[in-house]
């Protein structure tokens, strides 16, 4: 797409203020359209969280908890990674859903539907092809294949992309971000069970609508 500011970044700090402040440095800039990134789930999740809300504003970031990061530097453990896209023809919008726990095929088929009408409202389509979603699950819900099912039936022919959130390889619990909140999923006591979000997002001359198909795995990935 011409047009489109593409900036990534990295911070291996194990400070979170400070991985916060890396990363916003390398990645921030003006009309940001979407944010996405990747953490370590070693960081301290609230104080990370309450940074990058102060320092993104009302800027769309979404990002999780990873089993490693692949970042500009290559492969790592312990860092936060991100990425983030910049250009009046790439519009977004997204959606949180909690409780995937008591999650029901027709209540994910209905969200999806909702959503896609809100976006198509806001921004009416100019192709086929210009819309896409990209979806952040909790990694430890085992509702990934069910969840992602009932989206791409609501959402129809619009593509799918996304991945699960982890915690390195200890399957005890999972972080999701979204839009200055932190979400958390315990394997022992599930006492939070959020989340999955969506992000439908599209340029406006191609409306890319962003979603991932994707066998559930753990997140590991990012800006590179």
């Amino acid at each position: 797409m011409s047009g489109l500011n593409l900036k990534k970044g990295v911070s291996q700090s194990r400070d979170p203020v400070i991985a916060a402040r890396e990363l916003h440095a390398a990645i921030g800039q003006p009309d940001t359209s979407l944010a996405i990134f990747f953490c370590s789930a070693d960081l301290d999740r609230e104080a990370l969280a309450a940074e990058l809300r102060r320092l993104f504003g009302a800027t769309p970031l979404i990002g999780c908890t990873t089993a490693g990061e692949i970042t500009p530097l290559g492969y790592l453990d312990g860092s936060i990674t991100g990425v983030s896209l910049a250009s009046p023809r790439l519009v977004a919008l997204t959606h949180r859903t909690d409780d995937l726990a008591s999650f029901r095929f027709s209540e994910g088929e209905r969200s999806a539907r909702e959503l896609l009408t809100r976006f198509r409202h806001r921004y009416p389509p100019r192709g086929a092809d210009d819309t896409f979603g990209l979806l952040l699950i909790d990694g430890l819900s085992n509702q990934e294949e069910s969840f992602v099912s009932a989206l791409s039936r609501g959402l129809g022919e619009v593509r799918l992309f996304g991945g699960s959130a982890a915690d390195g390889t200890r399957f005890g619990e999972t972080f999701v971000y979204h839009e200055g909140s932190s979400t958390e999923t315990r394997r022992s006591s599930r006492w939070s069970r959020p989340t999955s979000r969506s992000r439908c997002s599209r340029p406006s001359t191609s409306r890319l609508r962003k979603r991932r198909w994707w066998s559930p795995r753990r997140a590991r990935a990012s800006g590179s």
